[in-house]
Formats: structure tokens, C-alpha cells, sequence
């Protein structure tokens, strides 16, 4: 009797022991990664590259500020259309970018790129008149019908339209046009992805 009751004392000890023992490191619920992938979005403003022409990195337009981000062996890349798939990755292409911050450089894992806007862009459409055309003609300050203005920025991706009709060349833009424009907040500025002139109203003498 006492034997048997030391050995179930003995047992007990080396089960109470066994529990108190820390998980196996492959066992164990791993947790988040320590620096995960961040998603940016935004414009490619501008593309470094190697002296044989492979991209070493690139400046991104994000709503938010400029970043410059690494691209490296690993960097994967995607194209979203036909059009990019041609093109290849590019200045002026818009970009999801899947990046990791590293000893305080951005570095890509994943390029999703596109000749135009992709989500999360948001596009607004508002109507009014051209008050103001910068000589290059890459940007225009619009009188919206509200009151409000603002200045439009143009680029090669912007689309342009004549009553509705799309235009395979862009169309001369002058002060006093009634204009309907889609566009998209790009950092600090508003970035046109379309434009349809409308016909100037005769009562307006312009």
C-alpha cells in the first residue's frame, strides 16, 4: 500500500512537470510578422535604373507624401493590362505597391502597375468653365459651377472628349470652355483622367 501510493506520487510530479515545459519552437502559434507589407498606392513620378536598363528603384506619389522605394531581385512584377504588359513598367504608370520598410528604405515586394488610375483612387466629376491655361498647356485653373476653383493638372493618360465624342488627339483648350472633368486627388494636386469640353453656350459672347 505505501509503494503504491509513492509511485502515484511520483507520477503525478512527472506529469505536473511535463506540462510546465515550454512548447517545441516548431510547435508553437507563430504571431504577426515583425514588419509586415505595407500597400501604397499612388503615381511612378520617376524610375532609377541600372546602366543596362534594369530598375534599381522608383519615386511614388502617394495622396500623401513622395516615397522612394528599392526594387530588388525578389521584386515581383505585375502588369494590369495588355497595354502595360507592352509597355512595361514605366514613368507616369500608376502603381499598388506591396513594399516592407527596411533599415529606412522602402523595399517592393509586389508592383501591380497600369497606364491608368487603378483603385483605391477616387474619382470625382465636376462642371464649370476654364478660367486660366498655363502656356505648356499641362495644367488649367477651372471655375467650378459652385464658386469654387482649382487647378487641373493634364498628362499624357488624360482622356479627352468634344460634347461626349472621344478624341484621338487632344483638343486646344482655351479660357472660357465649358468643361466636365473627371479627376482624382494625386498628392497635392488634382490630376485630370478625363475631359469632355462641352459646346460654350452663344449668350456667353466668348
Amino acid at each position: 500500500m505505501w509503494r503504491s501510493t509513492v509511485r502515484r506520487f511520483w507520477i503525478l510530479c512527472g506529469l505536473i512537470c511535463a506540462l510546465s515545459l515550454p512548447l517545441d519552437a516548431g510547435a508553437q502559434t507563430a504571431g504577426p510578422p515583425k514588419n509586415p507589407p505595407v500597400r501604397l498606392y499612388g503615381q511612378v513620378t520617376a524610375i532609377q535604373s541600372s546602366k543596362d536598363g534594369t530598375p534599381l528603384g522608383f519615386t511614388l506619389l502617394t495622396p500623401a507624401r513622395t516615397v522612394d522605394i528599392h526594387i530588388s531581385a525578389a521584386t515581383m512584377f505585375m502588369p494590369k493590362s495588355a497595354e502595360a504588359q507592352v509597355e512595361g513598367f514605366a514613368t507616369n504608370d500608376y502603381a499598388i505597391v506591396m513594399a516592407k520598410h527596411t533599415a529606412r528604405t522602402w523595399v517592393a515586394n509586389r508592383i501591380t502597375f497600369d497606364v491608368q488610375p487603378m483603385p483605391p483612387a477616387v474619382l470625382v466629376s465636376l462642371r464649370g468653365t476654364v478660367a486660366r491655361v498655363v502656356p505648356s498647356g499641362d495644367k488649367f485653373l477651372m471655375q467650378l459651377d459652385n464658386g469654387d476653383s482649382r487647378w487641373v493638372l493634364v498628362n499624357r493618360q488624360t482622356q479627352w472628349r468634344v460634347d461626349g465624342q472621344l478624341q484621338a488627339a487632344a483638343p486646344t483648350l482655351t479660357k472660357g470652355n465649358t468643361v466636365v472633368v473627371t479627376m482624382r486627388h494625386g498628392g497635392r494636386n488634382w490630376v485630370a483622367t478625363e475631359i469632355d469640353v462641352r459646346p460654350t453656350p452663344f449668350w456667353l459672347g466668348y
